[in-house]
């Protein structure tokens, strides 16, 4: 019997003791002692993938969605490359993953055999733990050191900060084993190891009474403060406790899309949802300046919100870090706290009950100025009759069904999310890939997603990431997983539009980067659903066939990126009006 594949088998064994679930599984030959032992293990559901890169987005998209661990195989030399985006992007969003490497035996290292990379330690400082194991003989220590080593790569993975391990594995030939053996080889690793498994837990780190009594005091001291909510680290429930805060405290919530604060059935009185279009105004930001900043999760993409922040003011600044990553790129905070984020909330909010006994002049500003601009962003939208991005963000995510998921893309579509998208009492979840802000692997992220989602996902992309992970779509059409794919393709790097360097001679080539490409042969080739949307009725429409059909469809938007521009500015005047600046 192939004593390498017994302890693979054992690898696999600890990794469904502790919680895997799931695995994405590239082809190769050298990893085949770990493909066949994934396919046999009825604890974990394997899906194949003929591209690394959309495997590991696709994987990084389950553990989004389930916060559990998920493998990635591949097999050895630049297959183990191709997982690095994913794995980068998992390290900033705090999504566990569980990378393994099959590899040449040392004697064929570094000697010109083929498909033979250096792969010690390949991903660096992206993964939160290496570990190189060979294959030796299959006796009793051996199936219990792959065992263990299984369930210790899920709970590192797990244990916070969540994030990707990588455990690098040579291999030697014969690669697989005899069809007959198969059925044997479980037993084998069971029989060398028939002790329970071990089991790892992972415990919050709780506030102190000290810390709840010093930071309540700077609540009571300080009327006029604001909290600032982010995604959440490791995609934690946070907005019910954050919520539960702010209204103690009386302080407005300036809630990032991703914060989770902007949908679902709860009191609204203190979110403020505009606040990137408030915040633009120099006169409401200039007169709206904290005396205390309490900031959860990351740091949201708005400009607006990023350069109040920074502005000079005195502020006390309290950043809540609870694995003490300091995500601090303005580098403004003046406390840093490492705790739950949750735990602290809601310990917060039991001793700040009574605290402010009615809405404060300084919090019916921030909330009569949200209701303003909103009211004037939504009639403006609302007079828009050409498809406008802004409009295009505000109108898919208001079609969400209760329970779906909506996963943004980077660059324009989650800025216009923020901006124009005044949140539903619909319970619905937020995602997007904003840990490195990358915009490779979205259709791949949004599918593992989906392929994990009871309800409807739908994704928010532009052409240029769309472009990045064409091949993604692969997997859509193999599992036959249901997404609505609404497409904004303004013709290549729309964002850049914003930016000065449209002043630069060789804006075009260099930027901008026309492609002229028509999506629908995309569509074609991958056997998704087409529709072309040309104004905001054909787009529902398109939206809520393919929601109520489970299909995959891409519903492309064309948008001219010079228009995009000029209507961006004209809402801005008109949020300028509202405010009365």
């Amino acid at each position: 019997m192939n004593g390498q594949s017994v302890l693979a088998a054992a690898l696999v064994r600890g990794l469904a003791e502790a919680g895997v679930a799931h695995a994405c599984v590239s082809p190769g030959s050298r990893s085949t002692p770990l493909a066949l032992a994934l396919a046999e293990e009825a604890r974990i559901r394997y899906w194949s993938h003929v591209d690394e890169r959309a495997g590991g987005f696709f994987g990084l998209g389950i553990a989004r969605a389930t916060r559990r661990p998920v493998v990635l195989l591949c097999t050895s030399g630049t297959a183990a490359a191709e997982f690095y985006p994913a794995v980068i992007e998992a390290r900033h969003a705090r999504a566990p993953l569980v990378v393994l490497t099959a590899d040449r035996p040392p004697e064929l290292r570094d000697c010109g055999a083929g498909q033979s990379i250096d792969q010690i330690k390949l991903y660096g400082g992206s993964v939160k733990w290496f570990f190189e194991a060979a294959a030796p003989d299959a006796n009793a220590p051996s199936v219990r050191f792959f065992r263990s080593l299984g369930a210790r790569a899920a709970a590192t993975a797990q244990a916070a900060p969540p994030g990707p391990v990588h455990l690098n594995l040579p291999f030697r030939d014969p690669l697989t084993p005899p069809p007959a053996d198969l059925a044997q080889i479980t037993a084998a690793a069971e029989g060398l190891d028939p002790r329970a498994h071990v089991s790892h837990a992972n415990g919050a780190l709780a506030p102190d009474d000290a810390l709840i009594d010093e930071l309540a005091a700077f609540v009571r001291e300080e009327p006029e403060g604001i909290v600032v909510c982010g995604e959440p680290e490791g995609g934690a429930d946070l907005a019910d406790a954050a919520a539960a805060f702010a209204r103690a405290a009386g302080y407005p919530v300036l809630a990032d899309p991703l914060s989770g604060l902007r949908v679902g059935p709860r009191p609204r009185d203190l979110i403020i949802d505009a606040y990137d279009a408030l915040l633009r105004v120099d006169r409401f930001a200039a007169d709206h300046r904290p005396a205390l900043v309490i900031r959860f999760g990351a740091l949201p993409s708005s400009k607006g919100l990023r350069t109040f922040l920074e502005a000079p003011s005195g502020t006390r600044h309290i950043l809540v870090d609870p694995w003490g990553d300091l995500r601090d790129p303005l580098h403004v905070a003046t406390d840093v706290v490492h705790v739950d984020p949750a735990l602290l909330c809601r310990a917060l909010a039991r001793a700040l009950r009574g605290a402010r006994t009615r809405a404060s002049a300084w919090s019916r500003s921030w909330r009569d100025a949200n209701a303003r601009v909103r009211a004037a962003l939504q009639r403006r939208l609302d007079m828009i009759e050409e498809l406008f991005e802004g409009r295009v963000a505000r109108d898919v995510a208001s079609a969400l069904p209760s329970g779906a998921t909506l996963f943004v893309g980077s660059s324009m579509p989650i800025r216009d999310l923020d901006t124009f998208f005044p949140g539903t009492d619909r319970a619905v979840t937020i995602l997007a890939n904003r840990g490195a802000n990358g915009i490779d692997g979205v259709i791949s992220t949004a599918l593992g997603v989906a392929a994990v989602s009871p309800a409807p996902t739908v994704l928010l992309v532009g052409d240029l990431s769309f472009l990045h992970d064409l091949g993604g779509c692969l997997a859509a059409k193999r599992y036959g997983i249901p997404l609505t794919i609404v497409l904004v393709n303004n013709d290549g790097g729309g964002i850049f539009h914003f930016l000065p360097q449209t002043a630069h001679a060789r804006f075009e080539e260099l930027f901008a980067t026309p492609h002229g490409l028509d999506f629908s042969h995309a569509a074609r080739l991958f056997g998704l659903e087409y529709r072309r949307a040309r104004d905001a009725n054909e787009l529902a429409e398109a939206m809520a066939e393919s929601i109520k059909r489970g299909s995959v469809h891409l519903v492309e938007v064309r948008t001219d990126p010079k228009r995009n521009v000029e209507l961006h500015g004209e809402i801005q005047r008109a949020v300028e009006e509202a405010l009365g600046a």
